[in-house]
């Protein structure tokens, strides 16, 4: 499982850089794969393999804002603080914000309507992106392993 070997994109969503990547045909049901704490895309890698493999989906895995190569805004609180965890008080965090951005992927993508998948808090913006923009969710998949 080679990183290298993924098709890796970015994008502008909300004013921020998102780093992805984008496998499978581009006519295929869109899966979006949302990771959780602290994980990047990568954390996906066997699963979208596996739905890649099957032929029928196109698999969109983010490094959510703040994670990987996306954009990790701070707050002007933090901006002095270098503790690990100071740059998620900055309001680009916010659930909903965070939801609003992977709709705007979408948008980007021309993909009309996806299945989301969430892990750990990445169900929290699975769950918000159907409350706000539920015309954009096929079906969503909350998944939390204890």
């Amino acid at each position: 499982f080679d990183p290298s070997k993924f098709n890796h994109q970015t994008a502008i969503c909300g004013g921020y850089k998102y780093h992805y990547v984008d496998e499978g045909p581009k006519n295929g049901i869109p899966v979006v794969l949302i990771h959780g704490f602290p994980d990047l895309w990568y954390g996906w890698r066997h699963q979208i393999q596996f739905l890649v493999g099957l032929g029928r989906y196109r698999v969109i895995a983010l490094d959510m804002l703040g994670y990987g190569e996306s954009d990790k805004p701070r707050s002007r609180e933090s901006s002095s603080n270098n503790t690990e965890y100071g740059h998620h008080h900055h309001p680009a965090y916010s659930i909903k914000t965070l939801a609003s951005h992977v709709v705007t992927l979408l948008d980007q993508l021309s993909i009309e309507r996806a299945v989301m998948v969430g892990h750990d808090w990445g169900t929290g913006i699975v769950s918000r992106i159907g409350w706000h923009f539920s015309d954009r969710v096929l079906a969503a998949i909350a998944y939390v392993y204890l």
